[in-house]
């Protein structure tokens, strides 16, 4: 259940490396989605869905 602990020490040390650095990156933050980041995200979740909603779907049994 607390598996993620070993975690925070590193994760506390790329939060600080970042904001050391943030100053020195010449490039735009990436704050919005794109086209094809929408496509991804509306794609992963249908197929999400369609994961969910087949595994309560019964079982289909052939009978001759």
């Amino acid at each position: 259940m607390f598996t993620f602990l070993p975690l925070l020490p590193v994760q506390m040390a790329v939060t600080r490396i970042n904001a050391r650095h943030a100053g020195l990156v010449s490039e735009a933050p990436n704050s919005r989605y794109s086209a094809i980041d929408i496509i991804t995200i509306i794609l992963g979740g249908l197929l999400f869905v369609l994961a969910i909603v087949g595994g309560f779907m019964p079982d289909e049994t052939t009978t001759s």
